[in-house]
């Protein structure tokens, strides 16, 4: 038997280190009575299983965070090629 409890309780079920029989989850303040939100996970868990949708969620978490420091070497690279740029600009100027 598998169960999902919601719950508003810090620490709703004493877990121990070694526990391997819960898994508690913590509702970040944005979602707090979306009901749009938890439908949607809801149907994604009756769809395709409560293993894959955490793996689902876990993947798009991952490619997120890829995508983001993609950017950020890109602002790095960026930013270099401006500086380099601008020592060009100025070394005509110093001419």
């Amino acid at each position: 038997m598998n169960l999902i409890i919601v719950i508003n309780n810090d620490f709703p079920v004493k877990i121990e280190a070694n526990d391997k029989r819960y898994v508690v989850c913590r509702c970040k303040a944005v979602h707090r009575d979306d009901v749009e939100y938890f439908t949607s996970l809801s149907n994604e868990i009756l769809k395709v299983g409560i293993k894959e949708s955490f793996h689902s969620q876990r993947r798009k978490r991952k490619q997120l965070e890829h995508h983001v420091h993609n950017l950020m070497i890109l602002r790095e690279e960026d930013q270099d090629t401006n500086e380099d740029a601008n020592d060009d600009i100025i070394e005509q100027i110093n001419l």
